[in-house]
């Protein structure tokens, strides 16, 4: 929400248009460290979550874990994902947003029950294909939300002052996003 917020506020042609792209960009390098040590934690772990949490019936230990790796890549791609549907998002760019969120989700779910169908790949072969298919959608959404970010804010610096401007509303969010869980 806060990039979409930051978005909206200078997409009209504000002075500050830069410290958009440099929230942008901090929002970036955080997630990528996110997403890393998502990736890490749950390829480390997989082999004791398949064996340790998980019921296998007929799904081998193996193949198990290599699914679970393949769930941490795919919530990392998803995950960075979200900064760019943000972007587009604060441009109002919202016919464009849902027909690619439409299509990209045909093609990881449609495409996927026809991958596994016609493949007979299991569930390894559905993970695969979803990270595929949401690596696909990272490089479109990432695509088009940079060339539209770049006609406002052509250059952006890794500034991590940029985040305090947002602190207070960014608090308030995960404040509200925590105690829904509860």
């Amino acid at each position: 929400p806060a990039i979409t917020l930051e978005i909206a506020r200078n997409a009209k042609g504000a002075d500050s248009a830069a410290l958009a792209g440099e929230l942008v960009r901090c929002v970036e390098v955080i997630y990528l460290g996110i997403g890393l040590l998502i990736v890490a934690l749950l390829t480390l772990g997989a082999d004791s979550i398949a064996t340790g949490w998980l019921q296998l019936g007929s799904l081998a230990a193996p193949e198990a874990g290599l699914s679970i790796a393949l769930m941490g890549l795919i919530i990392a791609l998803r995950l960075y994902e979200n900064i760019y549907r943000s972007i587009l998002s604060g441009f109002q760019e919202l016919v464009t947003l849902n027909t690619m969120s439409t299509v990209l989700a045909l093609l990881r779910w449609g495409g996927g029950l026809a991958f596994v169908m016609m493949s007979g790949t299991g569930v390894v072969g559905l993970f695969a294909w979803q990270a595929g298919a949401a690596s696909v959608s990272l490089a479109c959404f990432g695509l088009v939300a940079r060339r539209r970010l770049h006609r406002l804010c052509p250059v952006a610096k890794l500034d991590f002052t940029a985040l305090r401007r947002i602190q207070r509303f960014a608090s308030g969010i995960a404040a509200t996003s925590i105690l829904g869980l509860l």
